[in-house]
């Protein structure tokens, strides 16, 4: 979810850097905090895919409010 609906072209501009920052964090992650029903983990791992995507975007382009995952595939 984001600020504005302009925001999108911005994250699309950045969406390289920003899949590598996701990655990064779901690396630090352990299998535990991802497969159990861990809401606090969860709601971490979302926060700060959101911190990271927000120091990414210029100022004053607006800000991802928040971050939505619809399903986790580990391999």
């Amino acid at each position: 979810r984001m600020s504005n609906s302009n925001l999108n072209s911005e994250i699309y501009k950045k969406l390289p850097l920003i899949r590598e920052k996701m990655y990064t964090i779901l690396r630090q992650a352990t299998l535990k905090d991802l497969t159990k029903n861990n809401i606090g983990t969860q709601e971490k791992i979302k926060n700060a895919v959101r911190d990271r995507t927000n120091e990414l975007l210029p100022v004053g382009s607006g800000v991802v409010k928040e971050v939505f995952f619809s399903e986790f595939i580990i391999k």
